[in-house]
């Protein structure tokens, strides 16, 4: 068992949330009778010393060998990569260095290089590297730390820009990734972090962006503690609508320009724990009217915070889903744990017909029931799971 502050070391862990052993999400398979899970505890813990909120256990980072996210397959999130690279390429000179660790499919590293910039990334999965490579990225397959920094000297102080969005929250260990960008940054670097931000699962009752792969959750105060630790400070600050929400934060090498703005108290943390267990009750009462109802029951996004959801939701046995629709690509044709639930692109939703669709990509859920208005018109009903309270959309329409 792992009892350690992955910021300060210490082993001062006070158990926050305990979510039982749900299955790990993440992990896909090719077939349904493959589709077996592996599950893991899931208990959030704060460090009383530095204040991290964190899983207790680590999580094995060989699972992102298999890693399938992709910027490409959310227009909204899209919008906000290539918005995000532009305002990064005002700060960068011409013809500069952008490297990114954990490019992923190389999304971002694509807006940034439509702004006239060299890019370079690393990413550990191997299908997310073949993709960026297609696209014609220079992505690698890897890791980044002390290793990876000596076997390509080139590079030390050779970054203009250096981008890790969506990787800091999948550290167990952050100071040897941190102690590697620091040798790669050029004088006058930029650090551009984006990470979910703790604040933001609180207040808006996110217990979903609480996963196996996630093992840290940052307020603005543990992320600027760190960052300092390295010797970067922060130089810009907001928060993004991103996967719930999440810090967007700039920094140069030097002392903090910025003070982090509060975090939640401790009455916000009691009233979301009590949240969570309360959104299980009722997600559950209204998994088991539809089903009283005879209706069929579909979900729409298979992504890693998918499998918490059917934990939740009680919807883990075989049978209970007839589908899971996910505009990835990469999961497209693949079966999700533990029930061995088909993923399907969601252009056979008005051809399959379900009569009850489960948006388990919350974090998007405005934009998919835009998408879904022929579903709904044709009497499909919805349960949105958003805003910390499950509720039924339905219209007044018969099928």
């Amino acid at each position: 068992m792992n009892m350690r502050d992955r910021c300060a070391g210490g082993d001062d862990l006070t158990p926050l949330l305990d979510l039982g052993c749900p299955p790990i999400g993440g992990l896909y398979w090719s077939s349904a009778k493959e589709a077996r899970a592996a599950s893991a505890p899931l208990v959030v813990c704060r460090s009383q010393g530095s204040g991290l909120v964190q899983l207790r256990e680590p999580y094995d980072s060989s699972h992102y060998l298999g890693y399938t996210f992709s910027g490409h397959s959310v227009d909204s999130y899209h919008q906000h990569i290539r918005a995000t690279a532009a305002a990064l390429a005002q700060r960068v000179k011409p013809d500069g260095l952008v490297f990114e660790v954990g490019a992923s499919d190389g999304a971002f590293l694509a807006a940034v290089q439509e702004q006239g910039l060299r890019v370079l990334g690393v990413e550990p999965s191997r299908s997310l590297v073949e993709r960026a490579r297609a696209a014609g990225l220079a992505v690698e397959q890897g890791y980044v730390g002390a290793a990876w920094v000596q076997e390509h000297p080139a590079l030390v102080g050779a970054c203009d820009a250096i981008v890790m969005r969506h990787v800091l929250e999948h550290l167990d260990d952050p100071h040897a990734i941190f102690s590697a960008i620091t040798r790669l940054a050029a004088p006058g670097a930029r650090f551009l972090i984006e990470v979910p931000s703790w604040e933001g699962i609180v207040t808006q009752q996110a217990c979903s962006s609480i996963f196996h792969e996630h093992v840290a959750y940052y307020t603005a105060t543990t992320l600027w503690q760190l960052l300092a630790m390295h010797g970067w400070g922060v130089v810009e600050h907001r928060t993004v609508p991103i996967h719930g929400a999440s810090h967007l934060v700039e920094c140069m090498l030097g002392d903090h320009r910025l003070p982090p703005p509060p975090g939640p108290t401790l009455e916000d943390e009691r009233s979301f724990i009590s949240g969570v267990h309360a959104f299980r009750q009722d997600f559950r009462t209204l998994i088991a009217e539809e089903r009283r109802q005879g209706h069929t029951i579909a979900g729409y996004g298979a992504s890693h915070r998918t499998a918490l959801l059917l934990e939740l939701g009680d919807l883990t046995q075989p049978g209970t889903l007839s589908a899971l629709y996910d505009q990835n690509p990469l999961l497209q044709e693949l079966f999700q744990p533990p029930a061995g639930i088909p993923i399907r692109n969601p252009a056979v939703i008005a051809t399959d017909r379900p009569d009850t669709l489960i948006i388990f990509a919350i974090s998007y859920t405005q934009e998919i029931v835009a998408r879904l208005a022929d579903f709904r018109a044709q009497g499909g009903r919805l349960l949105l799971l958003d805003a910390g309270r499950p509720r039924m959309l339905v219209t007044a329409e018969a099928r």
